[in-house]
């Protein structure tokens, strides 16, 4: 049975496709999210940094406020699917899109045009790029909370139960976070040897390496060749 840890609106698409192959798969969201409801203001000298679908889903829930900021905005944005929703609410200049965080540094690093960030970002820190815009003072870096994260406290019945009944063969993570509430649900250092026949399948090297560094096996990780939906089925497949 395949563990799928990604927010429920997220997993529906992976869900689906499960569906269509027949596998057996149980859903355990290890997190919620809350919307601001605040007005983000036109700022034409800076660049608005989009990093997460979770941003996309406040600018959907407020999606009648922020006329002038989808037209004359720009946008650098961390993956496909995040650029590509975007642009279906109507944002229209997206400057570039990037695969991941150290995508993004790189390219602002050689982008000396970029003076001013505007991230757009979740209550959570992505220690990356904060640690890369602490260090770089000649960009003036602003971080915007438009949403706050939840954290699971508790596995659902069903799913303490398959994880006690070993179960699960693979357990599928889209996010570093979702690494880290797993393991701590799990108390996965002291009981390491539940694990060692579950197969963990990340979407990037960031998230692989929250697993590392709690004890898990290289042999036992494998990492998307690109951070989509779409090489993480293919791993899964």
């Amino acid at each position: 049975m395949i563990l799928i840890t990604r927010p429920q609106v997220e997993a529906i698409k992976l869900i689906n496709e499960f569906k269509k192959r027949d596998l057996h798969f149980h859903s355990e969201p290890l997190t919620s999210f809350r919307y601001s409801s605040r007005q983000i203001k036109l700022n034409l000298e800076g660049v608005y940094l989009v990093s997460s679908l979770q941003s996309v889903h406040f600018f959907k829930k407020n999606k009648n406020n922020h006329n002038d900021l989808k037209k004359y905005g720009n946008f650098i944005v961390i993956g496909k699917a995040v650029s590509d929703e975007l642009m279906k609410l109507g944002f229209q200049n997206i400057l570039k899109v990037v695969n991941d965080s150290n995508h993004c540094i790189a390219y602002i690093s050689t982008n000396k045009k970029i003076v001013s960030i505007n991230h757009l970002c979740g209550s959570i820190t992505n220690d990356i790029l904060q640690n890369y815009f602490t260090n770089k003072k000649s960009i003036n870096y602003k971080k915007i909370i438009i949403y706050k994260t939840k954290l699971k406290k508790h596995f659902s019945i069903r799913c303490r139960t398959i994880l006690k009944n070993r179960q699960i063969g693979k357990v599928v993570f889209y996010s570093l976070t979702a690494v880290i509430v797993f393991c701590k649900l799990t108390h996965i250092k002291r009981n390491l040897s539940h694990f060692k026949n579950i197969q963990f399948y990340c979407i990037s090297k960031r998230v692989a390496d929250g697993l590392i560094i709690r004890g898990i096996k290289n042999k036992n990780i494998h990492v998307a060749q690109k951070p989509d939906q779409k090489s993480v089925l293919k791993m899964l497949v």
